[in-house]
């Protein structure tokens, strides 16, 4: 282990550079620390730290639905490289490469990560599904009992962003079904 000379003047943290202690007097005790944990008082100089702490120290993260490990809180970056304008948001990502978004503005996710073969089966039945309250065919709650039931997938389970890709392809047909019953009927 590298040896650490260098410690801070005001909570004698230790560091292997000068450069690194600098940092943290910097970060730690020069810069305004507005966002402070409720669970365990820890204060952060923007929301995205508050986020991560949060979720690494105070809440389960959700379990791969591919592999059953647990994931990690990551931003935006690590997920869209390519995409400036996702950086700012949370998701949730799996050491296989699973991952999942989080509700806009927090760090509580859409479902359970999943690999793309997922992603893919999960964006087809939202097509398929979601003109069904959309459109006002059904109330959104209704619609999702209906889908409990022809799918047999209990109702707290029931919501496209927790399903396998077997469970989504079968809200596709089941919804392909309730729609060729309806076209015969009218």
């Amino acid at each position: 282990m590298k040896p650490k000379p260098f410690k801070c003047k005001i909570c004698e943290r230790a560091f292997s550079t000068e450069i690194g202690m600098h940092d943290h007097a910097l970060q730690q005790h020069q810069t305004p620390h507005p966002f402070g944990c409720k669970e365990c008082g820890r204060t952060f100089s923007d929301q995205r730290g508050l986020d991560r702490h949060q979720a690494g120290r105070h809440q389960n993260a959700p379990v791969c639905l591919e592999c059953g490990q647990e994931t990690k809180l990551v931003g935006g970056r690590e997920i869209y490289p390519h995409r400036a304008d996702l950086y700012k948001l949370n998701f949730y990502r799996c050491a296989c490469g699973a991952y999942c978004g989080c509700h806009k503005g927090t760090t509580s996710p859409l479902g359970k990560p999943c690999g793309q073969e997922t992603r893919k089966a999960r964006s087809e039945a939202h097509v398929a599904f979601d003109p069904l309250w959309k459109t006002g065919r059904m109330e959104r709650k209704q619609a999702y009992a209906w889908l409990s039931e022809v799918t047999g997938i209990p109702s707290e389970r029931c919501h496209i962003g927790m399903m396998d890709a077997d469970e989504a392809r079968d809200v596709v047909a089941a919804v392909q079904q309730f729609t060729k019953e309806e076209r015969v009927q009218a």
